[in-house]
């Protein structure tokens, strides 16, 4: 009965708005009837059921492309995708890191009484 103490709550997740005709009442009573124990406990073996499914699925897509998510939007996006751990992509963050650093110490980006308020 979770369902009815959520509709009560002053801030509710779950708000109905009745309507006392027969299609609603025969609504909620179903709702109310599936709001049970045995009922929580099949609906999250279907969820974790599918959640495996989904966590093997995307297991299969990564070891296929040998890529992660970041690397497929990147090359989706045409952006060449250099792994952190080579020595090029360490030589090329440091080299940002140095530039965003001075280009915002020149432009006094970190002094907030410039920074636009709203």
């Amino acid at each position: 009965m979770k369902a009815v103490k959520w509709m009560l709550m002053r801030h509710a997740p779950l708000i109905l708005r009745l309507k006392f005709d027969a299609a609603m009442l025969s609504w909620v009573f179903c709702m109310l009837s599936n709001c049970t124990a045995n009922r929580y406990a099949l609906n999250k073996r279907r969820m974790l059921r599918l959640a495996d499914y989904s966590r093997i699925a995307l297991a299969e897509v990564r070891r296929e492309t040998q890529q992660t998510q970041v690397g497929r939007a990147l090359s989706h996006l045409g952006i060449e995708h250099i792994a952190a751990y080579s020595p090029q992509a360490r030589g090329r963050s440091e080299r940002m890191h140095v530039r965003m650093g001075s280009s915002a110490r020149r432009s006094e980006v970190r002094n907030s009484e410039k920074w636009p308020v709203g």
